[in-house]
């Protein structure tokens, strides 16, 4: 229970005398309620964005994995390591290998799973790009995005009101993260044992900016994409636990990439 509003509440009521403190009290306890109720709330709509966003996630992955007529080694290795990486219990796994799995039957249809997720997710542009990403990673985890994939990619930027041009900001984006580094990661499945490269185009690709950008420039789109990817951020607004961690590693590439430009320019 919580006595914070009635405390002040009585203080406050004190200066009216016992019968102001009273009406002080009883302000206070309406106070109360009304905050309990909003964190009630507020851990309901969390709760409510973490399974949205958790069950879209794999089974748009296992829809876009069979939308060429076959899953592929890669797609199959990326959906595991995405598991391996969010260190899911024995049982979310299953739920998660699950959720693949029906995403690939062939009469899945996934507009009102992504409403119902745009809806959980109160619209949050942040969660939407993070989603829309996942489901890059899977497009392009075997080399290419084929036109099929192409259509359902452009068809949840729909749905989830993703601009046309931050789509393709995010694809170029997530090509670069998969050449960051030959690490098993979850932007792509392991290459070789090299040690992590990242070009120059790559580390403007990470930002969303050209080479003709200013310093000015730089700097912004920089903390622009660390705000958006900010894990304690995007925790609050109902990223599921599981995947914090990923959006920790997704940071520290953004930071590689804003040094790296940074050092080249000076």
């Amino acid at each position: 229970m919580s006595w914070t509003g009635k405390i002040i509440g009585g203080a406050i009521g004190l200066i009216g005398g016992p019968a102001g403190a009273l009406i002080g009290v009883a302000i206070g306890h309406q106070f109360d309620k009304n905050t309990n109720r909003q964190r009630l709330q507020s851990a309901t709509n969390r709760s409510l964005a973490q399974q949205s966003f958790f069950e879209a996630t794999f089974l748009l992955m296992g829809h876009l994995a069979k939308a060429d007529g076959l899953v592929s080694k890669q797609e199959i290795e990326l959906a595991k390591s995405v598991m391996d990486r969010m260190k899911l219990s024995p049982q979310l796994r299953q739920s998660a290998m699950e959720l693949f799995r029906q995403g690939k039957d062939a009469d899945f249809v996934f507009e009102p799973i992504l409403n119902t997720l745009y809806q959980n997710c109160a619209g949050d542009s942040d969660m939407m790009r993070l989603f829309l990403e996942f489901q890059l990673q899977t497009a392009l985890s075997d080399g290419r995005i084929d036109p099929v994939e192409e259509a359902i990619l452009q068809r949840i930027c729909e749905c989830l009101s993703i601009p046309k041009y931050q789509y393709f900001a995010l694809k170029m984006a997530v090509e670069a993260y998969s050449r960051m580094g030959n690490e098993k990661n979850h932007y792509s499945p392991p290459r070789s044992n090299k040690p992590d490269q990242l070009s120059m185009s790559d580390a403007y690709a990470v930002l969303g900016v050209s080479r003709r950008a200013t310093d000015k420039e730089i700097e912004k789109a920089y903390r622009r994409r660390i705000s958006q990817n900010h894990p304690d951020k995007l925790a609050a607004k109902g990223l599921p636990d599981e995947m914090i961690k990923m959006a920790t590693e997704k940071t520290r590439k953004i930071r590689e990439a804003y040094e790296m430009i940074c050092k080249s320019r000076n």
